[in-house]
């Protein structure tokens, strides 16, 4: 027996789904833009934060953040296909989407 006919592997898009996904999308990028912006041209400084655990949290802020944002690029994917299909990509979406997620939560 065959496991799709318990699960739909592809799920399609509506028109006003895709475009809210479109968005979604394109939220990621900017955000991982501006975080690779931010460590590129302008990495914090250990000394601003000397006395305090601040540096830490923020670097895992950003990364979790970065994560976050690589989760969100990933669905100009499943634009491009106008669907969603279950399977490794989607598995690897989903993982990296939960660590960025809780990560934030965290920091």
């Amino acid at each position: 027996m065959s496991t799709s006919m318990f699960f739909q592997t592809v799920l399609p898009y509506t028109s006003g789904e895709q475009a809210g996904v479109t968005i979604i999308g394109l939220a990621g990028l900017t955000s991982l833009t501006a975080v690779l912006f931010l460590f590129i041209f302008k990495p914090p400084k250990r000394k601003t934060f000397e006395s305090t655990y601040m540096f830490g949290f923020i670097l895992s802020l950003l990364f979790a953040n970065v994560l976050q944002s690589i989760g969100d690029v990933i669905v100009f994917r499943w634009v491009a296909m106008g669907a969603v299909k279950a399977g490794s990509l989607c598995s690897a979406q989903a993982g990296i989407k939960q660590v960025g997620n809780v990560g934030t939560s965290i920091w």
